[in-house]
């Protein structure tokens, strides 16, 4: 997850980003050894107290792999793709 503090519209704000990586799936994957692909997901967040704390929370999430899942995309149909798990993200 890669996260930029910008300014838009002349307040700070969070950009961030989730570019899963294309690496071999490992052993705990049902297809071992498949490459997987994924789509970049940007999402913003304002930069004060309730912003921060989400930020801090995605990013616990983030590290421990919480946020994404290899499977079939419902979007694309397609299998080996990262997609994001049912963790509750949206406010």
């Amino acid at each position: 997850m890669v996260v930029f503090k910008v300014l838009f519209l002349g307040a700070h704000i969070f950009r961030f980003a989730f570019q899963p990586c294309s690496l071999p799936l490992g052993p705990e994957h049902p297809n071992p050894g498949q490459p997987y692909n994924g789509t970049q997901r940007t999402a913003y967040l304002p930069d004060n107290d309730i912003g921060r704390e989400v930020l801090e929370l995605l990013q616990i999430a983030w590290e421990r792999k919480l946020l994404f899942t290899i499977g079939r995309s419902v979007t694309t149909g397609k299998d080996n793709q990262a997609k994001f798990t049912p963790t509750p993200i949206a406010c």
